[in-house]
């Protein structure tokens, strides 16, 4: 029997709301496979039981890393400090299993192509070519997990202008980060509102990447909520902020959804 391909949106330790949408989705793992776009953590309660779940079903499950997966490894390293009033991630560092979840997360891409499609977190910047793109992918998974990740998250933070457009910080913070560009001068723009609220010399990086002969599919963007574009499919509708959580099956192009309670 083929496989079903169901892509997960942003979960945000939403673990109740992932369990209602794998019931939906009739998911089993002779029968499924799982691709998650990031963000599998923070926000919501139970980052930690998002974690093992993926990790215990990796053989079925294909994960890119997200933002909230790039402060969960920076504070687990010990580059920044975890704050409370931002999410769970302090209190899943007291997780008894950390370093064996943190350890498999340093081993996830931040993109993934078979198929035809290409599953990232946020973005891609539209002026590296197909080579360049995946080699830049390709050296940050080598990076990540080489001897000294540290180097690459340290280099992170900074913010994007000070960074040369083929650093591997500044893809990193692409593929993970980046919403909007100003493609007159090919630079990342700041900003998270929806896309018809976009200002007058933005525009969304999806609009530029259709020469690059992929369907694109992504989250990060929940002021976008669930979006099919053509090429480009948005996956992120709002389950860090009391949504919902939403699903796509490559092969059909169904969609599956529930609310975060």
């Amino acid at each position: 029997m083929p496989h079903v391909t169901c892509v997960i949106g942003d979960i945000h330790g939403q673990y109740r709301a992932l369990r209602a949408l794998l019931k939906q989705i009739d998911f089993s793992p002779s029968t499924h496979r799982l691709w998650f776009v990031g963000d599998l953590v923070n926000r919501g309660p139970q980052s930690h039981d998002v974690l093992q779940f993926v990790y215990d079903h990796q053989d079925v499950c294909t994960v890119v890393l997200g933002n909230h997966e790039m402060y969960l490894l920076a504070c687990a390293l010990g580059i920044r400090e975890a704050d409370d009033a931002y999410g769970d991630i302090a209190r899943l560092l007291k997780s008894s299993n950390i370093d064996t979840l943190v350890a498999w997360l340093l081993q996830r891409p931040v993109m993934h192509e078979e198929h035809g499609w290409r599953m990232l977190h946020a973005a891609v910047w539209p002026w590296w070519d197909h080579a360049t793109t995946k080699h830049l992918a390709e050296s940050i998974h080598q990076e990540l997990t080489g001897l000294n990740p540290h180097a690459l998250l340290t280099r992170y933070q900074r913010k994007p202008s000070a960074l040369d457009q083929h650093d591997l910080a500044f893809a990193l913070r692409v593929f993970t980060k980046m919403r909007l560009v100003d493609p007159t001068h090919r630079q990342p723009m700041p900003g998270s509102m929806p896309p018809e609220e976009i200002p007058a010399g933005s525009s969304a990086w999806y609009h530029h990447v259709a020469q690059h002969g992929l369907n694109h599919i992504f989250g990060h963007w929940a002021a976008t909520g669930l979006r099919v574009m053509g090429h480009a499919v948005a996956l992120d509708s709002g389950a860090g902020w009391g949504r919902t959580l939403s699903a796509y099956a490559l092969e059909t192009g169904e969609i599956f959804q529930v609310n975060v309670t």
